[in-house]
């Protein structure tokens, strides 16, 4: 069968489908009679051939008949158009986070410092300051937007008695106990018990990212002689992509809201699940972190009848593989088929 496909960003592909009568066998007969004989459809055309607009398709789908007579029989011969619409968008995957963070702030004093205030509280600083005084610290909930919800804690002294706070770049292993600047984690104890956290103390704002990315799909179909392509993109202000035989078309975000520059701290990896590999354009090397300060795509091109398909496991990770903060799955389909 052939088909007429409505992409959901509108328009149709291909506008027109051709039919062309081939007599075989030393067939000569009279002249080739065209017919409806299922659905709707209006015919232009003379001769062995007949054209057929996507707007003349009345009907979703229609059988067409040529036929021809000779002196000792009639042969027909039919086929079948339809109109095949794109689907909706696969569920979604797992609700995005709400970009909320919880904020850590330390300061040095003689005595203990008042619960502080505000967004940011003078004299507190981001990361253990420098010093000798006995260290403390608070911690409070804020909004993407670093805007304070609620109050900050009560103020705790982390080198007295009582409570002992140890720090590690990557919050698993280097634990030691006076805070450097290349720190970002914090782990606390009482007295010998177990230890608590680590918890992450210096904040690297990258935009609300979602939990899980919905799945993403992307197919194109041509009629010969048409070679038909298909692809997904990651776009460096936080867009995903899809390509089904025309241009790029925004589908969903993959950090929320879409930001200018967001790429800048991002990588991507994608791995094969099933299918074929991509076979043509690209800038998306499979099984590597690939920074987002450039696009990362892949297409998949049927050149020849048939149709291929690919399903590519996407992650998404702000530190370059270490932690990976959102994964889906984005799934490429082509198909090319011979005109009658």
């Amino acid at each position: 069968s052939f088909t007429f496909q409505y992409p959901k960003a509108g328009g149709v592909n291909p506008g027109t489908i051709t039919l062309t009568a081939t007599r075989k066998g030393g067939l000569v007969g009279g002249a080739v009679a065209w017919s409806v004989v299922a659905g709707s459809a209006t015919l232009t055309g003379s001769g062995d051939t007949r054209t057929l607009t996507a707007g003349n398709l009345g009907s979703d789908t229609a059988t067409i008949r040529a036929s021809v007579t000779d002196e000792v029989a009639t042969y027909t011969a039919d086929v079948t158009i339809s109109k095949v619409r794109e689907g909706v968008d696969g569920d979604d995957g797992d609700p995005g986070a709400d970009g909320g963070f919880i904020d850590y702030r330390f300061i040095r004093s003689a005595t203990p410092p008042s619960t502080p205030t505000g967004d940011t509280p003078a004299g507190w600083s981001d990361g253990p300051p420098a010093g000798t005084d006995p260290l403390y610290f608070v911690k409070g909930a804020k909004t993407a937007a670093g805007v304070l919800i609620g109050a900050w804690s009560t103020p705790t002294r982390l080198d007295g008695d009582s409570t002992t706070a140890e720090f590690s770049e990557d919050g698993i292993t280097g634990w030691h106990s006076t805070a450097t600047a290349t720190d970002k984690y914090m782990r606390t104890r009482t007295g010998t018990g177990a230890w608590q956290g680590p918890f992450k103390i210096v904040a690297e704002d990258a935009g609300p990212v979602p939990r899980s990315l919905p799945k993403v799909f992307a197919q194109s179909s041509a009629i010969n002689p048409n070679t038909t392509t298909a692809g997904i993109k990651f776009t460096t202000d936080g867009r995903i992509q899809v390509k089904a035989g025309g241009s790029w078309v925004n589908r969903v975000n993959w950090h929320n809201p879409p930001t200018t520059g967001a790429g800048s701290t991002w990588h991507v990896r994608r791995a094969l699940i099933s299918g074929t590999g991509p076979s043509s354009g690209g800038t998306f090397a499979g099984g590597t972190w690939l920074p987002l300060t450039s696009e990362r795509y892949i297409e998949l091109t049927q050149s020849v009848d048939g149709t291929t398909t690919t399903n590519q496991l996407f992650e998404l990770s702000a530190d370059g593989g270490s932690t990976v903060y959102s994964a889906g799955d984005g799934v490429i389909t082509v198909s090319r088929t011979t005109e009658a």
